[in-house]
């Protein structure tokens, strides 16, 4: 999953954003599902809060694996 903070977000896309990411990363790097968010969960200015993101996205299951 890939969490997007488009610079325009009426016109975010997670299909043509899936097919740009196609041609210029591996295959099992590219995202299945794309997750459009105002703002990423920063701790610093640089440092962005990956377990904030997991913890939402998880949020409702008993395993966390996939």
């Amino acid at each position: 999953m890939a969490c997007v903070v488009p610079r325009v977000p009426d016109q975010a896309d997670a299909e043509a954003l899936i097919a740009w990411i196609e041609g210029r990363i591996a295959g099992c790097k590219k995202p299945r599902k794309v997750l459009f968010l105002d703002a990423l969960p920063r701790a610093r200015p640089t440092k962005v809060l990956k377990r904030v993101l997991r913890e939402a996205l998880w949020q409702g299951r008993e395993r966390r694996i996939h």
